[in-house]
């Protein structure tokens, strides 16, 4: 009994010591780490700093071969065979240090380096090396011999500020520590050894013999040849470091306050960035010339949604300029950019089709009075020409129609997050930049409608990603159909393109592009934005701080970037093809463009979304009766039947007739009436300004000093009007119908009448 006791502890004796072993903590790394940007084939685009101030990169996933070789040979040469501490280094570096009275080795391996590293090279003591013994046959336990070595090279010190073979290949190589040669494999080699006084620019004799030592080491085992030993003897040691580049610094930026410390393989693509900064960088030279100091543009991956390539800022701007700020991500004034989604929305609930005429006359809102961008009027202009043309007043009527509620609602749905106030905030000027949006989500809700066009049986989901983490997920609620986006895609394609673009369908290199600008109120924002079924391309022009300049617009200065990034990038070889469902066929009115009625003499037949087949009748055509020379319009109980004449007429309403006939020669009003056959109920007369608000807004001059209102009236079919103001008369007009008034506060009533007695109030 007392000897089967004896034995059991024996026993426990060693499974307690391999218990209380495998208790030891494995040691770690926990230093802050450099945020580096690389592109979609793993190439630096930028790095920071870590929080300490160091080049650390995030420990690496492998160790080239050419590196693992030069530093066993000069750290390790038993490295792959023993467990984590070299007896025979051990012994000899005793007999060393007791030789000379001091610590002059230390006969650590590469374990017992790394155990040391992680232990912020705590004082050189037998109590401490001890301790890194126990750490390192630990660490051996649990890592494999790669790991170790990806440990060691991932947080050894290589000068100065430089940890790690990642920062410190692209620090004094300018590239991926995979890219070296033996003789800069065999320099980093060296330098943790003595990394401050081995630092690339100092000792540069010093460090080239021992870089030359370990060369010929190699040479010796039969590692290198004779040729390469002898190439990379010429090789030169490195003056000072190199500067991280520095491609894509604001989304560098972004990924650091997103994914801090994190290696971040990109959706970028190393090529088309550098194109994209250099691209940048010339129109900005032609730009600040009028004080504009800023420019950012993106690229969008179709497919994907990948973002290819982002360019925050001009890149090495002054500081005055604003350099940090990433207007990507700012919200600014939208312009017109927000016109094709009302364009398409409307195709959708069957209020219009892409030919229905739109008025286009002076009109106030209850304080808000639009105007078009060169102050001219059409009187009605077809919605697809009114969305080509970028006209303000026709895309207010649209939104009127459609409702700024419901269009507020819609663009949040799309993707629009900086709308978030309240309708009633922004109201009908919503559609006039009223609203602030982000090129960033610009690009993300145009990307969203390209690739519904184009990739119909793929999932996408109305987010965009610099992370390459693979494709768009899962298929979402779908806000516009795809008939809409097809026929807005076929209006955006007819943009006139800049002044240097004219022609280009005459290029065989040429590509056609949906592309739209937008300008802000007082000329502080210039867009454009353009698509393809593979490429989505957004810019942005203007004034970090909000300057406005003249001539500042998408045309001038977003749009000849715009095309200048299309030319570099691959040509696509398709265009959006029509939806095989959700289309119907259509006759409209030739002329009204609404849905052809009883009166129409001219239709045509055009494809549009399902609920078109339910929009609004024409009503521009009338049936007028006229006298047998037909210069007069009459009626049955004044004139006899069997000499009347029965024609259908184009009519619109006087205000937009005023205007449609000095842009349209072949207009033709319908003839007055006969002496006698008048109606009394016929609108004859129509105020043009101020409107139909019956609240007027008396302006003040820069003096203070209270101003007129101007009112027009449109009408009299060049009849002498006359003005009554409060039963006041104040004077008459022919042919052009404007007076001047100056109302004090209060109510009043304008009374203007014709020569046959028809008046208006």
């Amino acid at each position: 009994m007392k000897i089967f006791k004896v034995r059991i502890s024996k026993w426990w004796i060693p499974a307690l010591a391999i218990l209380a072993f495998l208790w030891v903590p494995v040691v770690h790394f926990s230093d802050d780490t450099s945020t580096v940007l690389l592109d979609e084939e793993q190439q630096l685009l930028g790095a920071l700093v870590s929080r300490d101030g160091q080049w650390r990169f995030h420990e690496a996933d492998s160790v080239p071969n050419n590196l693992k070789i030069a530093i066993t040979a000069f750290e390790d040469r038993y490295f792959r065979w023993h467990p984590g501490v070299n007896p025979g280094a051990l012994i000899r570096a005793i007999w060393l240090n007791a030789r000379s009275g001091e610590i002059k080795s230390g006969g650590s391996t590469l374990s017992m380096q790394v155990v040391r590293l992680a232990r912020k090279n705590r004082a050189r003591t037998y109590t401490e090396k001890c301790i890194e013994i126990l750490l390192a046959l630990r660490l051996e336990l649990a890592k494999s011999k790669d790991e170790i070595l990806t440990m060691y090279v991932s947080h050894a010190p290589f000068g100065g500020n430089v940890v790690g073979m990642d920062a410190a290949a692209w620090r004094y190589f300018g590239r991926s520590a995979f890219h070296l040669s033996w003789s800069e494999a065999c320099l980093l080699a060296v330098l943790p050894n003595a990394p401050s006084l081995m630092h690339p620019g100092k000792n540069r004799e010093l460090l080239r013999t021992k870089r030359n030592r370990l060369l010929r080491t190699l040479l010796r085992r039969g590692v290198i040849d004779q040729e390469t030993f002898e190439l990379s003897l010429l090789e030169d040691i490195p003056e000072k470091p190199w500067p991280i580049p520095q491609t894509s610094q604001h989304l560098l930026q972004k990924a650091a306050t997103e994914l801090h410390g994190q290696t971040v393989v990109s959706t970028l693509n190393g090529s088309i960035q550098n194109a994209l900064n250099r691209l940048v960088t010339s129109h900005h030279n032609n730009l600040k010339h009028n004080a504009i100091m800023n420019l950012s543009a993106m690229v969008v991956e179709v497919k994907t949604g990948h973002i290819k390539a982002y360019v925050g800022n001009v890149p090495g701007l002054p500081p005055a300029c604003s350099p940090d700020v990433d207007v990507i991500q700012a919200p600014r004034s939208s312009g017109s950019t927000l016109k094709p989604v009302l364009f398409a929305a409307m195709m959708d609930e069957g209020l219009l089709t892409p030919y229905s005429i739109i008025p286009d006359i002076p009109t106030h809102f209850k304080g808000f009075t639009p105007r078009n961008f060169n102050l001219e009027f059409e009187g009605a202009v077809p919605a697809n020409e009114a969305i080509v043309r970028s006209l303000n007043v026709p895309a207010v009527y649209m939104l009127k129609d459609y409702g700024y509620p419901a269009f507020h609602q819609l663009l949040k749905q799309c993707g629009f997050s900086t709308l978030n106030r309240k309708a009633d905030h922004y109201g009908l000027s919503l559609i006039l930049g009223g609203g602030e949006v982000t090129l960033f989500e610009l690009c993300k809700v145009y990307t969203s409608f390209a690739h519904q066009l184009a990739y119909p049986t793929l999932g996408y989901a109305q987010q965009l990603t610099y992370q390459n983490k693979g494709e768009w997920g899962d298929i979402p609620v779908q806000n516009l159909s795809s008939a809409s986006l097809y026929i807005m895609m076929e209006t955006l394609k007819e943009l006139n393109r800049p002044d240097q673009m004219s022609g280009w369908k005459h290029f065989e290199s040429s590509q056609p592009v949906a592309w739209k600008t937008g300008t802000s109120f007082g000329f502080r924002d210039a867009w454009a934005i353009g698509m393809t079924p593979d490429f989505v391309v957004g810019v942005w022009a203007g004034n970090a701080d909000g300057t406005g300049r003249a001539g500042l617009t998408g045309v001038q200065c977003a749009a000849p970037l715009l095309f200048d990034v299309f030319n570099q990038l691959p040509v696509s070889q398709t265009w959006f093809s029509p939806p095989n469902e959700g289309m119907t066929t259509l006759m409209v009115c030739a002329k009204s463009g609404y849905r052809s009625g009883i009166q129409c003499n001219e239709t045509r037949e055009i494809q549009l979304p399902q609920k078109g087949a339910f929009s609004p009748v024409c009503t521009a055509h009338i049936r007028v009766h006229l006298d047998e020379s037909g210069q007069h319009r009459v009626r049955a109980n004044c004139y006899p039947l069997q000499k009347m004449r029965s024609e259908t007429w184009f009519h619109l309403p006087p205000a937009q007739a005023y205007y449609y006939r000095q842009k349209h020669a072949g207009y033709n009003r319908i003839p007055g009436w006969l002496q006698g056959c008048q109606p009394m109920e016929e609108e004859l007369l129509s105020f043009i300004l101020p409107g139909n608000d019956p609240y007027v807004y008396v302006p003040k001059d820069f003096g203070g000093e209270k101003g007129s209102v101007i009112f027009e009236v449109a009408g009299g079919g060049g009849r002498q009007l006359f003005w009554h103001m409060d039963g006041n008369y104040l004077g008459s007009t022919t042919y052009k119908h404007q007076w001047a008034v100056y109302p004090t506060l209060g109510k009043h009533t304008l009374t203007v009448t014709d020569e046959e007695g028809n008046h208006l109030n």
